[in-house]
């Protein structure tokens, strides 16, 4: 019922850039527009990326060169479940946490733990076994900001429930 409810919030907030085959799924989507810690854009460069695809060629490798760009590319979402944390840098621990104003995100949390937490979508990320098995994961931490990526923070909380919950049908 839950994730019928959040099917129409999905494809108006995600799936342009999301769904297999949409305009802007597996695209670079602007740092500009989308937010996101910008240290890994800021540190690839165009040598950087030079040098990788020599190194490539050189292992006798064919495949598409890699370039410097300025944003990051919005990947499909199936299996969406089984990938967090989430964000290019890994800086945000669940969907639910990804629905909220960045000033309400997880600041702190552990990765690495692959229990599965089924009220969030992801991993649980906190706890005495998560302590334990994972590794701890700082938002405050150069690099691993988990900033940007707004889309959907503005829904109510039945809204965000309901669009988590057809996002782990995914």
């Amino acid at each position: 019922m839950l994730a019928a409810k959040g099917q129409p919030l999905y494809e108006k907030y995600c799936s342009e850039c999301h769904d297999v085959g949409a305009a802007r799924t597996s695209k670079v989507i602007p740092i500009d527009e989308i937010g996101t810690d910008r240290e890994r854009l800021d540190t690839w460069t165009k040598a950087a990326a030079d040098q990788a695809n020599e190194v490539v060629k050189s292992l006798g490798i064919n495949r598409p060169n890699m370039v410097k760009n300025q944003g990051y590319c919005s990947p499909p979402l199936d299996g969406l479940w089984m990938r967090a944390p989430y964000l290019h840098n890994g800086s945000v621990p669940t969907l639910r946490d990804l629905l909220e104003p960045v000033e309400k995100r997880t600041k702190v949390f552990y990765v690495g733990y692959d229990v599965y937490d089924p009220v969030n979508g992801g991993f649980v990320t906190r706890g005495p076994q998560a302590e334990r098995k994972g590794w701890k994961h700082d938002v405050n931490v150069r690099g691993d900001g988990n900033q940007g990526h707004n889309y959907g923070t503005g829904l109510t909380d039945v809204e965000k429930i309901s669009l988590v919950e057809y996002m782990k049908t995914l």
